[in-house]
């Protein structure tokens, strides 16, 4: 499908196309005025509103032949038009003067001159004395009055006018020329009108004032012999019997005066009311043909542009329309098993383009353009891309457009490296990836570490080597989780992928993230002798208390709040206390080894957690983090975590009651 852009139009764009309007107007003025055969009139009309249909319609379907083909005729058909419009097209110049704005400035005739003029007309009107007088103007008339016409060069007078036409004189058959408010010749012979349209009755000194004034801007005067009518030619428009007290006046305006030479107050309130309100059906088929003649004019101008685009390299699955502001190059199809990838060579990624084109095709690249690339098959090794050869466009692929490289420097042009690829069976493991703690918070810490899957298939360049041996992933940021469980996608370095190398399926990392636990360091305590069997609870009184005393290490989760003013040495000072107040450590003698040994193994009494936090001063405990992740540990440290036992003498042991003895269940 054809979807071409819709011209947003600015106000430039608007009186481009009010100034064409004006333009066909007076051309269709011209036409309707023109005093030619009604058939070259029509068809003038129907050439300008058939070219300007089909040149619309080319230009809209694109038919480049056919366009080619208007584009010929159009230059032949103008040369034809103005032959056959020579006539009008010369009076319609020439006429530009006569517009009552302006038309009066441009006047060579003083009152005085018409005065006399009128003057002359009224008296051989009366006396139905025909006459003929022609004021020439900005056209010379030298040509009628050469060979036929006889020279005077008198002041215009109503006496010398009425004397030259006086029925029998020897001038009165001809026409009087005034120029400079002089006559100037007499007897001079005009051509006569072609136009058949007039009436058989219309005389020959009508029909001479009519062809004088369709091949000039000359006015002229007549006086009917028959009827004694007086009537007033110009611009090839004839006005019959005008009566005499207006005669004056009507003479005055088709020579630029009025009355006393000065124009009227309200001439331009006058010319915005016949804007608005004459020929009204004409100026909106104007305004629509130049709507349309702009239309075709602003795809032949051309806009030029720069934008960047980023280079990216695709499957021949991938491909799709151009996407803003990437150049996608597509690899050619797989032939026989093989697969084929695009490689971009070097680090540039992004470039310059320069894109001129016709205005109404880059009008829908206001925000940027995009372009497709795909090579074909059988290329192979480093390629340099041709800007013409890319299909630019945005979702559709844009025509007319001339696109080159606008960048400077040997990385301005970008290339790219087509290469046979194969699958590598790779075991990741936990050595190929780095986790950094630069997102977890300092309280936290990474437990364990897991890769799945275990077996993974990884694409890479034919010929690549053992890529178990280069295997890398991008390093990782883990951070902690209400599950303590944090999992992401792996992504293989930039170094691998530089070379073409890609995952075929995807690799997580697992890590537990647990609470840090900090050192505090060891503590001695002594070590109590105690029975737990309830049916002898005095039997630890047959051993001697053992001298040896328990060594203790002290850990526990960070406390202190972030941003927290507590000084380490505080909290560990007084956990640290609080570990010696509550912890108890000793010996179950009822526990005691039945090898002969009399070994038995030391034990801690662990601290409920609510004991150990009861224990801290409540200042302290306000200002510590003390959330259920919290935990303090005391665990024995000691080379031996058994002790043996030493029992008293055998005089103070009771029957049944002796080292070794314990009591049957």
């Amino acid at each position: 499908t054809n979807n071409r852009p819709v011209p947003n139009f600015s106000p430039r764009d608007l009186l481009q196309v009010m100034l064409l309007g004006a333009g066909i107007y007076l051309v269709l003025s011209f036409l309707r005025t023109a005093q030619g055969s009604r058939v070259v009139k029509r068809l003038g009309v129907v050439v300008l509103f058939l070219g300007m249909f089909l040149y619309g319609v080319t230009n809209a379907l694109e038919l480049r032949e056919v366009q080619q083909v208007l584009d010929a005729i159009m230059g032949v058909g103008v040369i034809v038009l103005a032959i056959l419009f020579q006539p009008e097209l010369r009076r319609g110049i020439l006429s530009l003067g006569d517009h009552k704005l302006f038309g009066r400035f441009l006047s060579k005739h003083a009152p005085e001159a018409i005065d006399q003029v009128c003057e002359a007309a009224i008296e051989m009107s009366k006396k139905r004395q025909g006459a003929l007088i022609a004021f020439e103007r900005k056209t010379p008339l030298d040509s009628f009055m050469t060979g036929a016409g006889v020279r005077i060069d008198a002041p215009v007078s109503a006496e010398l006018l009425d004397s030259i036409f006086y029925p029998g004189a020897a001038l009165h058959d001809g026409a009087v020329v005034i120029l400079d408010n002089r006559i100037v010749a007499a007897a001079v012979l005009f051509p006569l009108t072609e136009n058949t349209e007039l009436s058989k009755s219309t005389g020959t000194r009508h029909r001479a004032a009519l062809g004088l004034t369709e091949q000039s801007d000359a006015v002229a005067v007549i006086v009917s012999e028959e009827t004694g009518s007086m009537s007033i030619c110009s611009q090839g428009n004839l006005e019959r019997r005008i009566a005499r007290e207006r005669f004056r006046e009507v003479l005055g305006e088709r020579l630029g005066l009025m009355g006393d030479a000065t124009p009227p107050s309200g001439g331009f309130r006058e010319m915005l009311g016949e804007m608005f309100t004459k020929h009204v059906g004409q100026k909106v088929a104007a305004a629509g043909l130049g709507l349309v003649l702009f239309l075709v004019a602003s795809n032949q101008v051309t806009e030029s542009r720069e934008f960047e685009v980023r280079l990216k390299a695709l499957s021949a699955q991938e491909s799709d329309g151009p996407v803003l502001g990437q150049l996608a190059v597509i690899a050619p199809p797989a032939e026989e098993q093989t697969l084929l990838k695009v490689i971009p060579v070097g680090k540039e990624r992004t470039y310059s383009i320069r894109v001129v084109g016709p205005r109404e095709e880059m009008q829908q690249f206001e925000d940027g353009i995009g372009g497709n690339l795909s090579l074909a098959p059988g290329v192979r090794g480093e390629l340099t891309l041709d800007a013409s050869s890319v299909r630019w466009g945005v979702g559709r692929v844009a025509k007319d457009l001339e696109v080159t490289w606008a960048g400077e420097g040997e990385n301005a042009i970008p290339r790219v490296n087509v290469r046979r690829f194969e699958k590598h069976i790779i075991r990741p493991h936990e050595e190929h990836v780095q986790l950094l703690g630069r997102d977890l918070d300092s309280r936290f810490e990474v437990d364990s570490v897991t890769l799945r899957p275990t077996e993974v298939q990884v694409l890479g360049p034919e010929g690549a080597g053992d890529l178990q041996e280069q295997l890398a992933f991008e390093d990782v940021y883990p951070i902690e989780t209400d599950e303590g469980l944090w999992s992401t996608k792996l992504e293989l370095a930039a170094g691998l992928r530089e070379q073409g190398f890609e995952l075929v399926e995807d690799v997580l990392v697992e890590a537990r993230i647990v609470p840090r636990m900090e050192d505090l360091g060891t503590i001695d305590m002594d070590i109590a002798l105690v029975s737990l069997d309830p049916e002898n609870p005095d039997r630890a009184n047959h051993y001697v208390a053992p001298a040896t005393k328990a060594r203790l290490r002290i850990r526990a989760t960070g406390m202190r709040a972030p941003g927290s003013n507590l000084a380490e040495y505080d909290v560990n000072f007084a956990l640290r206390q609080a570990v010696s107040k509550l912890t108890r450590v000793y010996v179950d003698v009822s526990s005691i080894s039945e090898d002969g040994t009399r070994t038995a193994p030391i034990e801690v009494l662990p601290i409920p957690k609510e004991k150990w936090m009861a224990a801290l001063d409540p200042d302290l405990a306000s200002q510590l983090d003390l959330s259920p992740s919290s935990h303090l540990l005391v665990e024995l440290e000691m080379d031996q975590e058994v002790l043996v036992l030493e029992p008293r003498e055998s005089s103070e042991s009771k029957p049944g009651e002796g080292p070794g003895s314990r009591k049957k269940p």
